[in-house]
C-alpha cells in the first residue's frame, strides 16, 4: 500500500538523519515514483519526502488527476515550467537551515553498479544545487539500497500475486503452444496474457531447440518449434496494485517424447534448484546458495564451469534485477547475508550447444526461519504435444 511505503521511507529518513528525499524526473524515467506512489507519470514532476510531513508532488495540471486519489500526499499542479520552478522554491524554503541534507537519485560514479539509482540528469542535479546552495545535496544510493532491499508486507503480497499470474500463464503453455509456432508467436501469446493483468516485467525470453542454449536468447520470427526438442520460456509479470512488484520465472518444456539426455539435464537442474531453496535462510551469505546449486550440478555429472554459465539468482523487486545480494560465486556482491523479507530468485541452468538448455527458476522470500516459495516448477520435464 502507498501509505506503508511512505511510512517506510519516512522512518528510514529519520534513522539516517536525512532532511529530505527528492525524486525529480521526466517521461517516467525514475522508477521510484512508481515504487513510492504506485503510479507512472509521463511528464515532469518533483516529489519531496520529508521525515514528518506528507510527501509533496509537484506535477503538471494535465497529469495531476493521476495522483489525486492517493491519500496522505499533497498534490500541487503547475501550468508551466516557470510555475514548476516557483513551486519548488516554495517547498524547499523549509530547508533554510544551512545544515539541511537532501538526497537525490544520482550517483557520483556512473561507471559503478548503481545505475538503478542514477536517474536524475546532470542538468537537474546541477540546477537544484545552483538554486539552493545552502542545502547539502547527496546521492540517495545508500538510502535506496536499504529502502528497496527489504520488502514491506504489502510488497511481498504483491510479489505473490505477480507470481500467481505468471504461473497461470506457464501452466497453460501446453494448451496454447504448438509445434510449428515461431519463437515470436509464442512470445506474443505470452505477453498478451501478461498485459491482461499487468505487463511483462522484462523482455520475455523464448528459446526453441538449440536457441535454448543461449540464456538470454532474443526470440526470432524464423526459428520455429519442432518435434523432439527443448523449449525454454523465461517470463515475468509486473503489477502496480496492491504494490509495485515483478515476478521472474523460467520453465523448460519438451515437444514429443523427451530424450534421456534432456531428462538428465532437467533432473540435475531441478535438484540443484530445490537444494538451494531448502537451504535459503537469514544469516547466511548469498553465495552459499550458489555453491549448493553448483555442487549439485557436478554431482549429477555435468561440468558446472562450462555448462552453468550464470549466477544462481538475483534480488527481485520493482525491477526484475533489483537491489540486494547477488546469488553468485563469492564476490563482494554475493557476500552480504540474506535477511528476512528479501525476495530473490533461484535459477540454475545447463546449456549444451546444438542441443539446447534447461533452466528452472523460482521466486522466494526469505523469512525469519527459512524461506517461503512464491512459485514452483514441475518436478519432471513438461511435454508439449
Amino acid at each position: 500500500m502507498t501509505k506503508e511505503r511512505i511510512k517506510s521511507a519516512q522512518q528510514l529518513l529519520k534513522e539516517m538523519e536525512i532532511d529530505g528525499w527528492v525524486i525529480i524526473t521526466d517521461q517516467g524515467r525514475d522508477l521510484h515514483t512508481t515504487l513510492l506512489l504506485g503510479k507512472k507519470n509521463p511528464s515532469r514532476l518533483l516529489i519531496l519526502v520529508t521525515p514528518d510531513k506528507s510527501p509533496t508532488v509537484i506535477v503538471s495540471q494535465m497529469e495531476a488527476p493521476i495522483f489525486e486519489d492517493i491519500a496522505d500526499i499533497e498534490v500541487i499542479p503547475y501550468p508551466s515550467n516557470k510555475e514548476f520552478l516557483e513551486q519548488i522554491k516554495t517547498e524547499f524554503s523549509q530547508f533554510s537551515d544551512n545544515s539541511a541534507t537532501v538526497i537525490l537519485n544520482y550517483v557520483d560514479d556512473p561507471l559503478g553498479r548503481d545505475g538503478t539509482f542514477d536517474l536524475a540528469t546532470y542538468g537537474e542535479v546541477n540546477k537544484l544545487k545552483t538554486m539552493f546552495p545552502e542545502i547539502e545535496f547527496k546521492p540517495a544510493a545508500s538510502f535506496l539500497k536499504k529502502l528497496r532491499t527489504i520488502k514491506t508486507d504489502s510488497e511481498i503480497s504483491a510479489h505473490e500475486m505477480a507470481c500467481k499470474y505468471t504461473l497461470e500463464i506457464l501452466e497453460d503453455v501446453p494448451n496454447f503452444v504448438r509445434v510449428g509456432m515461431s519463437e515470436r508467436e509464442i512470445l506474443s501469446e505470452i505477453d498478451c496474457r501478461a498485459k491482461k493483468v499487468g505487463e511483462p516485467s522484462f523482455d520475455t525470453i523464448i528459446g526453441v531447440g538449440p536457441d535454448a542454449a543461449s540464456p538470454h536468447h532474443v526470440p526470432s520470427s524464423f526459428e520455429r518449434l519442432k518435434h523432439n526438442e527443448l523449449l525454454l520460456i523465461d517470463m515475468g509479470v509486473f503489477i502496480t496494485d496492491p504494490s509495485p512488484a515483478s515476478s521472474d520465472q523460467t520453465w523448460t518444456f519438451y515437444t514429443g517424447t523427451s530424450t534421456e539426455k534432456a531428462r538428465q539435464m532437467y533432473e540435475a537442474v531441478y535438484e540443484a534448484k530445490e537444494r538451494a531453496i531448502k537451504a535459503a535462510k537469514p544469516g547466511i551469505p548469498a553465495y552459499t546458495l550458489d555453491e549448493i546449486a553448483r555442487s549439485t550440478i557436478e554431482e549429477f555429472g555435468f561440468d558446472e564451469k562450462k555448462l552453468f554459465i550464470h549466477a544462481t539468482g538475483h534480488p527481485l523487486g520493482i525491477e526484475v534485477h533489483d537491489v540486494g545480494p547477488i546469488i553468485s560465486r563469492k564476490t563482494p556482491y554475493s557476500e552480504p547475508l540474506l535477511e528476512p523479507n528479501m525476495v530473490i530468485t533461484i535459477e540454475p541452468g545447463l546449456y549444451i550447444k546444438d542441443l539446447g538448455g534447461v533452466r528452472l527458476e523460482d521466486d522466494i522470500v526469505i523469512t525469519k526461519t527459512g524461506c517461503k516459495r512464491l512459485s514452483y516448477t514441475p518436478s519432471e520435464l513438461s511435454q508439449i504435444g
